[in-house]
């Protein structure tokens, strides 16, 4: 049997990660990786750059809506409206997500050690749900 087509299994160094019988690296724990954070950004202020550019597409291909419509490209100029409209009515998304990100970091913690502690809300509480086995009305 020839090797061609197969890479040889070279000696691994020292510190590499070990590997499942599928060669796949197997999983471990994350205590040695950094925790990423996710990128501050300004949700509202790039979604207003693509509105505008989405209008200024219209307005430049507006000239040339006859010519478009007669090569069959007039969907170019609905497209483009299409954009900034999808812009315009994810501004509002955009708002009511900060908002309720804003009070998951004010009252999520203070709600998760709640449930924890035998509070309300944990699995198997209140009288809906449940796996079944209960009593009916």
């Amino acid at each position: 049997m020839t090797t061609q087509g197969r890479r040889r299994r070279a000696e691994e160094p020292e510190g590499t990660p070990e590997r499942d019988p599928s060669g796949r690296t197997a999983p471990r724990g994350r205590a040695g990786r950094p925790k990423l954070e996710p990128m501050q950004i300004n949700e509202a202020k790039v979604i207003w750059i693509g509105i505008g550019l989405w209008a200024a597409a219209f307005v430049v291909l507006l000239p040339f809506r006859k010519s478009l419509i007669a090569d069959g490209h007039g969907w170019w100029l609905y497209t483009c409206l299409a954009g900034a409209g999808l812009g315009m009515v994810g501004l509002p998304m955009v708002g009511r997500r900060k908002h309720v990100m804003a009070r998951e970091t004010e009252h999520g913690r203070e709600g998760r050690e709640r449930k924890g502690k035998g509070g309300k809300g944990g699995k198997g509480s209140g009288s809906k749900g449940g796996n079944g086995k209960g009593r009916r009305r």
